[in-house]
């Protein structure tokens, strides 16, 4: 099956040699009838050049990932990206003895449809495309090898799985399962609930803004909205806040915040959580709050969101920046990757004329380095935070 060959139409071969993933239908000039789907196609131009190998799925408007440019087989590709993401991983945290991290972030690590997440000795993988589907026994085994792992939990839930003629799917692939994983960041110890956590159990990427909050919070009050299980609420207290209140509709992940401030001895009188819609409260209550951290689940998930997103983020900035004082911080974020920068940038200039403040952009950031984007793949980049002086 490997040396079949799909053929793309004359001059569709461009973003291919940009080293951009994905193939789409309509760039396709032809594909042997009897290649499966899921399995591994060469990719060739219309003048029969060799640009690359790929999974092949007709279901699916991404007709093609390229999984390698090189005219290697696929388990050695597989093999290799795995290998090289976990090297990454290691040059930056060296050993991976009790942290949390992401281990493989798709695209940005040429492996289309595959997320792994490693909380100490346990990976929860997050499969979204066909051809990682049909070689999850290879990827499973080259973890099993490259790490030391008690417990493999896939949670294969995105609905992007659907569109890959594939169902959600959650379970124990290898080891004991856990009711609880306590793994580390920066030196501060989370109680992580794989199975019914959001995402894979924590929310990984926004590990430098956590760094950052931890730095400015001595003597702080910190307003933490969409607080989840306390990432951001932690990093403050640790830091030296003298008090903290967390905001989420979740009252399980507000009974995560309770187990994450005792695992890190942290005083509960410090703390207080408020289960509730964060729009509502905010639009009530009065901010008497030195830092406040608006950390929302995405808004836009498809590109016909994006008008609505963006009214959504505009408001909910303008509701903080109306109520809070004069020499405050607004830490704020957006995860959805169809707000591009200069949009989010932009809403955030109108959420401040619209409350009549005036702000200054201290730092904007990304994702933290175990997130990498490629360059050559737009689309690996989604998360933008920005930390703003409120005057």
């Amino acid at each position: 099956m490997e040396k079949m060959n799909l053929a793309l139409k004359s001059g569709r071969e461009k973003s291919v040699k940009m080293r951009h993933q994905w193939i789409f239908s309509g760039a396709v000039k032809s594909i042997p009838a009897d290649a499966e789907n899921g399995s591994c196609v060469s990719v060739i131009s219309s003048t029969g050049e060799f640009l690359g190998k790929a999974f092949l799925n007709r279901r699916s408007s991404i007709v093609a990932r390229l999984i390698s440019f090189s005219d290697i087989s696929l388990d050695l590709a597989l093999r290799q990206h795995i290998r090289n993401a976990i090297l990454l991983r290691k040059s930056i945290f060296g050993t991976f003895s009790g942290k949390m991290l992401r281990l493989i972030n798709a695209e940005a690590d040429m492996l289309s449809g595959l997320v792994v997440d490693l909380y100490d000795t346990v990976c929860v993988i997050q499969i979204s495309s066909l051809g990682m589907e049909r070689n999850k026994d290879l990827i499973v085994n080259e973890l099993k090898n490259e790490l030391s792992l008690t417990w493999i939990y896939e949670k294969s839930t995105s609905p992007s799985r659907k569109h890959e003629g594939l169902t959600p799917f959650e379970g124990t692939y290898f080891g004991t399962e856990q009711n609880r994983v306590i793994a580390q960041e920066e030196g501060i110890s989370f109680a992580v609930d794989i199975k019914e956590g959001q995402k894979t159990g924590f929310f990984l990427d926004q590990r430098e803004m956590r760094r950052m909050v931890r730095r400015i919070s001595p003597g702080k009050k910190v307003l933490n909205c969409f607080s989840y299980s306390g990432g951001f609420s932690l990093a403050a207290l640790v830091g030296g806040a003298v008090s903290c209140v967390s905001i989420d509709s979740s009252q399980p992940a507000l009974s995560l915040i309770d187990e994450n401030l005792h695992l890190n001895s942290i005083p509960s009188d410090l703390h207080k959580s408020i289960c509730t819609d964060v729009f509502s409260w905010l639009e009530k209550e009065p901010l008497p709050f030195d830092i406040v951290i608006l950390d929302p689940p995405a808004f836009a998930k498809r590109k016909q969101d994006l008008e609505s997103a963006l009214r959504g983020y505009r408001e909910i900035n303008r509701r903080a920046l109306q109520k809070m004082p004069k020499g405050s911080f607004l830490i704020t974020s957006s995860c959805s990757y169809h707000v591009q920068p200069t949009q989010f940038l932009a809403m955030l200039k109108k959420a401040a004329l619209d409350a009549e403040r005036n702000i200054r952009l201290l730092s904007y950031h990304q994702h933290a380095w175990d997130h990498p984007t490629s360059l050559f793949h737009p689309e690996t980049e989604y998360l933008k935070s920005a930390l703003l002086y409120v005057e």
